[in-house]
């Protein structure tokens, strides 16, 4: 009998490559069936992974969607995006983070998959503060590891979907437009 591995972000780049890997590996393929959670089920992304995965509505800030689409679940990927429009973002993605890892022990998920992140508040001993998205994941890598979960953390280090976005940080050499298959937003 296989094992449902449910993806939050489905509809993203991490969530979406966690989702065609699983698919097209052979062996995880025969292990693993797989549950696309997304907050619009009618969106062009998530009809096309329709032919991927189980495709169900769920949103990581409204706890009784979320627990509902994680019945039956064996393993959880989830990441987060930032919060913004809030007094205090950090606080408000962290409290997100904390819900699906809540939810998640209530519906007894046995393995828990998080995308973080560095804290720049620690890794710049204090100096950088104001870099919400990151301090959030760390401190909700911080709390899912207190909990009764087995997890696990991938900690790309940033978005990629956001690197061509900042030149800064490219080689010269490299054209700006398109970096290994993605391109910038247009």
């Amino acid at each position: 009998m296989s094992k449902l591995l449910a993806v939050l972000g489905a509809t993203g780049l991490q969530g979406s490559g966690v989702v065609n890997y699983v698919r097209r590996d052979p062996e995880l393929s025969k292990q693993w069936k797989v549950r696309a959670i997304t907050r619009n089920v009618d969106s062009d992304k998530a009809k096309a992974l329709r032919e991927k995965a189980e495709v169900v509505k769920g949103n990581a800030t409204d706890r009784a969607a979320l627990a509902k689409a994680l019945e039956g679940v064996h393993t959880l990927f989830a990441m987060t995006t930032p919060v913004f429009g809030v007094d205090d973002p950090l606080e408000a993605e962290f409290q997100v983070i904390k819900t699906i890892a809540d939810v998640a022990v209530e519906q007894g998920i046995q393995y828990l998959i998080f995308s973080t992140l560095p804290s720049c508040r620690d890794v710049s001993n204090g100096k950088y503060t104001g870099v919400a998205p990151f301090d959030a994941k760390a401190k909700g890598k911080e709390y899912i590891e207190t909990l009764p979960i087995k997890s696990s953390f991938y900690c790309p280090g940033s978005f990629m979907k956001t690197l061509p976005l900042r030149p800064c940080l490219l080689h010269d050499r490299i054209p700006t437009k398109v970096i290994h298959g993605f391109s910038p937003a247009t």
